[in-house]
């Protein structure tokens, strides 16, 4: 049986999320939606308390995606993530621009090899 490694981020997300009772929205693959604070997570599973404090288990190749209600827990890496993506697509549009700046030269000259 693997062990629950910690330095993993969606554990340590998690695990941010019991320790502060932040209450989620947990969406599965089957596009049911489950709100309520997770108490605990494994390996295999995570289970969540619903507004009864009714405990769900739910597989983890059930979820499609949890985030917080109400802002907090996850915010910081989401906003992380939102600016890695944008400074990649201004990368990759700066390198068609340099890209296409190359073939319009190599077009002036046929004896050039790019």
């Amino acid at each position: 049986m693997s062990e629950l490694s910690t330095n993993l981020p969606s554990v340590r997300q998690l695990q941010g999320l019991i320790r502060e009772a932040q209450e989620v929205e947990v969406k599965l693959m089957t596009n049911e939606i489950f709100t309520g604070r997770v108490r605990w997570q494994d390996t295999s599973c995570l289970c969540i308390l619903d507004e009864q404090e009714q405990p769900i288990i739910i597989w983890h190749h059930a979820i499609a995606y949890i985030k917080p209600k109400g802002g907090g827990g996850m915010n910081r890496s989401l906003q992380v993530r939102q600016e890695s993506a944008v400074a990649n697509s201004e990368t990759a549009e700066s390198y068609e621009t340099v890209e296409s700046s190359e073939t319009e030269e190599s077009a002036d000259n046929p004896f050039e090899f790019a």
